[in-house]
């Protein structure tokens, strides 16, 4: 009987090991525990190590935020939101405004997280920063909170196994050598035009988005929650682009269907030059600032 349970001890030994590391590492601080000094910076770094699963990673990892410290002020969408409030004046940083932006989210993903937000917290005011390119199908909140609310699924989730090596490792060249190891590239502008234009396809999505977002309006309405659309400026090149591909109908009905939901505040005007953008979608510091003026400031 000893034997046999020395037998089974080993060999549930290693499971109990990485459930210790992942727990004491906790690269995105579902439980809080820090107890290895793996700070919010280490831990975005890793978040933020691979263009290819920053999406799931953030999604996580904005959805573990929100759980811990709910904010009644919620600013959703996709990178574009993202990148909204970041390295911002002091002056602007005062208001207490969650950014829940993921990069690469599509409508549902907004919507999902928007319902996710709403079921743990009573919200007060709302900005939903819409992408007409982005009308792909599927959610990448789904698996965030299948491990909400199953914390077990986070000890054996593909993305947050990655994400223990990422950071032990990271901490270890921290100790070793006094330095942090890079985050992933930015993604080239080609690579990120080709992305716009492709994702450009999944018009056939529409209705469905917009009867998503029809329904996250109608329930702000009922619940007395202040609410606008966001629709963010574009390169002028996909401008061309989406002449080209002759959407140039589709996207200003797009904007008057966002129009019909709800206030709208569309600073895609055709008047900033190519020099205003770091990529097909993504502005500079400086330009963000009068739409942060908009969507946080004057939300206070």
């Amino acid at each position: 009987m000893k034997r046999l349970a020395l037998k089974g001890f080993v060999l549930v030994l290693p499971l109990l090991l990485w459930m210790g590391l992942v727990y004491l590492i906790d690269p995105f601080a579902l439980f809080g525990s820090g107890l290895l000094g793996i700070t919010a910076q280490a831990r975005e770094q890793t978040v933020s190590r691979s263009n290819t699963s920053m999406c799931r990673d953030w999604a996580l990892y904005k959805t573990v935020q929100f759980q811990r410290r709910p904010m009644p002020r919620v600013l959703f969408g996709d990178s574009r939101a993202f990148s909204l409030t970041q390295d911002l004046p002091a002056d602007y940083q005062s208001a207490e405004v969650f950014n829940f932006g993921i990069p690469g989210a599509n409508v549902t993903s907004i919507a999902d997280a928007f319902w996710f937000a709403s079921s743990r917290q009573k919200l007060e005011r709302v900005c939903l920063q819409v992408s007409f390119h982005n009308s792909s199908p599927g959610s990448i909140i789904k698996a965030p909170l299948a491990i909400l609310n199953s914390p077990l699924l986070y000890f054996f989730d593909g993305n947050v196994m990655l994400a223990t090596l990422d950071c032990a490792k990271r901490r270890c060249h921290a100790w070793l050598k006094g330095s942090a190891l890079p985050t992933a590239k930015d993604a080239a502008y080609a690579e990120l035009f080709r992305g716009v234009s492709d994702l450009l396809v999944y018009r056939s999505n529409d209705e469905k988005h917009f009867e998503t977002l029809r329904k996250v309006a109608e329930y702000c309405v009922s619940n007395q929650i202040e609410f606008c659309f966001l629709n963010m400026p574009m390169d002028p090149a996909v401008h061309r682009l989406i002449r080209e591909k002759k959407l140039e109908g589709a996207y200003q009905q797009f904007k008057e269907r966002l129009a019909g939901l709800g206030p709208l505040m569309d600073f895609d005007k055709e008047n900033l030059p190519q020099t205003a953008f770091q990529d097909p979608l993504h502005l500079k510091r400086e330009y963000y600032l009068p739409i942060a003026e908009a969507v946080i400031k004057n939300g206070q």
